[in-house]
C-alpha cells in the first residue's frame, strides 16, 4: 500500500512520470519551437519584435527546465534551439547543457545541434567559430559567414552532421547571387563575405 501511494504521489508531482503530462508538455514545447523557427528570418534581420518574442520564449523554456518539464530528448532539442536564439551568455550556456543532454539521449540531429551550440556560444563570446554554422547579415543586408578558427576538418564536420566547408561557402555565395564564383574561402574573403558577429567584414589572417 505504501509503495502504491508513493508511486501515485510521484506521478502527481513529477511531470515526466505520467504519459499524458509528457504528451501535453511536448505539444506546448513543439508549438513554441515552431514559433521560434517562424521568427528566424525576422530575428536575423534585427527585428525588435522578434527579439522580444525570442526572449519570452527563452524565459518559458528556462522555467520548463527548472521545473523538470523537459521530459524527452526531443523536448530538450527544441528547448536548446529556442534558447540559442537569445544573445545572452548564461542562457546560451543553458542551451549548451540541454543540447548535450539531447545528444546523450539520442535526439535526432543531436550531433548537428551540438556543433551549432558550440559555434553559437563562441561567436556570442567574441571568438571565431569552429564548424561554420553561423552566418549573419552585414550592413548591406548580405549574408556573410562568421569568421572560422580554421582548426576543424571536413571529416570532423561530417562527424557532427555539418556540411563540408565547400558546401557552406557555396551556400553563402549563392545567397549573394555569386553562383559562378568558385566555392573557396579565398573567394569569400575577396567578396568581403567573411565577417565578425556584428556583420563587419574581416581580412584574411
Amino acid at each position: 500500500m505504501i509503495v502504491v501511494l508513493t508511486s501515485l504521489a510521484l506521478a502527481q508531482t513529477d511531470p515526466c512520470a505520467d504519459e499524458g503530462s509528457i504528451a501535453t508538455n511536448s505539444e506546448r514545447i513543439a508549438a513554441l519551437y515552431e514559433a521560434s523557427t517562424a521568427d528566424a528570418d525576422a530575428l536575423r534581420q534585427g527585428d525588435g519584435g522578434a527579439a522580444s518574442r525570442a526572449k519570452k520564449r527563452a524565459k518559458t523554456f528556462l522555467e520548463y527546465h527548472s521545473w523538470g518539464q523537459l521530459c524527452t530528448a526531443q523536448d530538450k532539442w527544441h528547448a536548446a534551439w529556442v534558447l540559442l536564439q537569445v544573445d545572452n551568455q548564461k542562457v546560451l550556456d543553458r542551451a549548451g547543457t540541454l543540447a548535450a543532454e539531447a545528444l546523450a539521449e539520442h535526439a535526432e540531429r543531436g550531433l548537428w545541434l551540438s556543433a551549432y551550440s558550440v559555434d553559437r556560444r563562441r561567436v556570442a563570446g567574441g571568438t571565431r567559430q569552429t564548424f561554420g554554422t553561423q552566418t549573419v547579415l552585414d550592413a548591406e543586408g548580405r549574408l556573410c559567414l562568421v569568421e572560422l578558427d580554421g582548426n576543424t576538418t571536413d571529416a570532423k564536420r561530417a562527424e557532427y552532421e555539418v556540411p563540408s566547408l565547400q558546401e557552406i561557402v557555396r551556400e553563402v555565395l549563392d545567397a549573394n547571387d555569386r553562383t559562378r564564383d568558385k566555392p573557396t574561402m579565398k573567394r569569400l574573403y575577396k567578396r568581403k563575405l567573411v565577417c565578425d558577429r556584428e556583420g563587419n567584414p574581416v581580412e584574411r589572417r
